[in-house]
């Protein structure tokens, strides 16, 4: 079901065609926000505002440290660690950051990773303890993807902000290609 593309980091089918998606909604919103029809102040998901930074892409991401989704730690981890040496092998690791919105986990999820000098450098942890998270927590599930995901989003500097899965792998040419996109170099 997976691929071996990166040393200690694996591809699967589905990464590869969520990748392929993002790329070609972010394509297609580019052109649309340069036909002139987009709304004054209109925001989109891979499209933010002018912050006092130099960061061109903010990835808001979302999970919790509860062993969900079968070895969670593993995967955010080998993702991490594959952007962060992404980025530094294409010189643009000033260019992005992760905002990870760690949801209701009891012993915060940034102090259990291993991740790269990098990698640590790019995530930036938003803790949203047991206490808060309870408010908004579903009877059913301990987990708000939707609550976690918007509070990562409005912490977000980059100039455009994008949601992805938090175990997505980029290579370097994807990621080198989807900055080109986003600083109108292609």
């Amino acid at each position: 079901k997976s691929k071996h593309i990166f040393g200690k980091g694996f591809l699967s089918d589905a990464g590869t065609q969520w990748a392929s998606l993002w790329s070609s909604i972010i394509r297609r919103f580019h052109r649309y926000r340069h036909s002139g029809k987009l709304p004054a102040g209109a925001t989109f998901l891979f499209y933010g505002f002018k912050l006092m930074s130099n960061i061109l892409l903010s990835l808001a991401v979302s999970g919790r440290n509860d062993q969900y989704g079968h070895d969670f730690k593993r995967r955010f981890t080998q993702a991490m660690n594959m952007l962060a040496w992404s980025a530094a092998r294409t010189g643009t690791l000033d260019k992005i950051e992760v905002v990870f919105a760690d949801w209701n986990s009891r012993i915060p999820l940034a102090e259990e990773l291993t991740l790269s000098q990098e990698a640590t450098d790019l995530v930036r942890f938003i803790e949203i303890p047991p206490t808060i998270a309870a408010k908004y927590n579903d009877p059913i599930s301990p987990f708000q993807q939707s609550i976690a995901f918007n509070t990562a989003v409005r912490r977000a500097r980059g100039t455009f902000v994008g949601i992805m899965p938090a175990d997505i792998l980029f290579t370097s040419h994807a990621l080198r290609n989807l900055l080109a996109l986003l600083d109108n170099k292609v």
